[in-house]
């Protein structure tokens, strides 16, 4: 939960310009809002990734999460989609691929959650410690064309 309100409090932040061009039609900007964030406008609409441990989350974002075990080789994919300066969640679909130092590459199971007022996608991924990871996403909202992000994590044991 306290992943989810800080994502949202920084996308309340973020997303208080608007655009006359209708979304479908503007390309998506992507910048680093944090370090582990990704992060892509597209008019009033932003979306976020984010990949994290999950040895660092909290045991009830990880249980709100679906993750049984938290795991410092673990990490959660999270995806969020929020539109106009109320944050108001959409629901997308996302497909994921992740590379490590080594090039090897695997898809990653994205799912939605539903939590209180939120749809977020998430899923997880399993590396060997330490190591670099690039996430490859393509991000589908109705109405939107396609939203690429990359985002890049470096993970090291605990």
């Amino acid at each position: 939960m306290t992943l989810v309100l800080s994502a949202a409090l920084t996308l309340l932040a973020l997303s208080g310009c608007s655009s006359p061009t209708p979304p479908e039609e503007q390309p998506a900007t992507q910048s680093v809002a944090q370090e582990r964030d990704a992060v892509a406008e597209v008019g009033d609409v932003t979306v976020r990734a984010s990949a994290t441990q999950t040895s660092l989350l909290p045991a009830g974002v990880a249980r709100e999460y679906g993750i049984l075990e938290r795991r410092p080789d673990t990490l959660l994919l999270l995806v969020t989609v929020r539109k106009g300066a109320a944050g108001e969640a959409l629901p997308a679909s996302v497909t994921a691929t992740v590379t490590d130092l080594r090039g090897g590459q695997q898809d990653i199971a994205m799912r939605q959650v539903r939590s209180d007022a939120f749809v977020d996608s998430v899923g997880t991924t399993t590396t060997s410690l330490p190591d670099t990871l690039r996430f490859d996403l393509t991000v589908n909202v109705d109405g939107m064309a396609p939203v690429r992000l990359q985002l890049q994590r470096e993970v090291y044991p605990q």
